[in-house]
């Protein structure tokens, strides 16, 4: 099969540091190729290069992975053809007004024409509540690269991370005046964590995460709003136990040991969070292979890709 993935055209493919929409296209495309499938990346803002190439390239599916080139896809020459956003907010529709040009947006999601593959059952709903085809609806997660990733069945570490951008949704100031034994990883993108910049460790290159992450317990994530977040898959291949929100919690077996979840009503319970994180280190680390393994079993490349394949095969034209 003959598929072409359409990147946002923002940072390079693969990225060098941050970027979790451009590691999932170059980890979904290398994952497909090793299965066989020929496959083309285009990763431009210019919507006349992006046509060029993916028309010129005759695929049998086309996905595209940004919400603002909607419009680009009304001029690909291919009749299966699919959308995903990865905008951290779409699951709950009272916040699109705030983040403008986003309603605009959604309204040309709900007129697409084609298919719409969604990172999670919560943004399946509200496409559907909105009124689109559910007959075009399909549930397409995000995956891990385990080869990419350093993992210990051991840690000598009582410390927890936090890595994610540094911006008001990743809900990092959450965690002041309890934050010892939480180091803070993430590009800088306002000024939240300027109260407890003891606790900031900068940012890392992609490969320096990969390696560091298995130092830790666990890792905390408390954002007011994701879409899949990758980096929970990253950390539990790496062995960590998780500490989320409500909101970055998605296709997570939110029942397992190694996974707790804080309730939005405990959300400024400071003392209740520290509780949490504690109990979850004091779990997870007696549980690394069995996290591992958790996280592989549903969410390894290869067993994700199986199933992409099969979505796509799936699509009536």
């Amino acid at each position: 099969m003959k598929i072409a993935l359409i990147g946002p055209g923002e940072i390079e493919i693969p990225p060098r540091g941050w970027g979790a929409t451009e590691i999932l296209i170059w980890d979904v495309a290398n994952t497909l190729k090793n299965k066989g499938h020929k496959v083309l990346i285009t990763n431009t803002k210019d919507f006349s290069t992006i046509v060029k190439n993916v028309n010129e390239f005759s695929p049998d599916f086309v996905h595209l992975h940004h919400d603002q080139h909607i419009d680009v896809m009304k001029y690909i020459n291919c009749k299966k053809q699919a959308v995903t956003s990865h905008y951290g907010y779409l699951d709950r529709p009272k916040y699109h007004p705030v983040f403008r040009p986003y309603p605009y947006i959604f309204q040309k999601f709900l007129s697409y024409s084609g298919n719409i593959f969604c990172l999670s059952p919560e943004a399946m709903k509200v496409y559907r509540d909105a009124g689109f085809d559910e007959k075009r609806l399909f549930l397409s997660y995000n995956g891990v690269n385990k080869e990419k990733i350093k993992y210990s069945s051991t840690c000598n570490s009582n410390k927890s991370i936090y890595l994610a951008s540094v911006e008001f949704r990743k809900r990092q100031y959450i965690l002041e005046d309890i934050s010892q034994d939480i180091d803070f990883y993430g590009v800088r993108k306002d000024s939240t964590m300027d109260r407890f910049l003891q606790y900031y460790k900068g940012t890392l290159f992609k490969e320096e995460i990969y390696t560091k992450l298995t130092d830790y317990a666990n890792l905390v994530l408390l954002s007011d709003g994701e879409g899949h977040p990758l980096v929970c898959m990253e950390a539990m291949c790496a062995g960590l136990g998780l500490v989320l929100s409500e909101y970055a919690c998605q296709n997570l077996g939110v029942d397992q040991p190694f996974i707790a979840v804080i309730p939005e009503n405990k959300i400024s319970d400071k003392q209740y969070i520290r509780n949490v994180i504690d109990e979850n280190k004091r779990i997870s680390i007696n549980m690394r292979d069995k996290i591992r393994e958790y996280v592989l079993s549903k969410f390894d490349w290869n067993v994700v890709v199986d199933r992409y394949i099969q979505l796509i095969e799936s699509i009536n034209t």
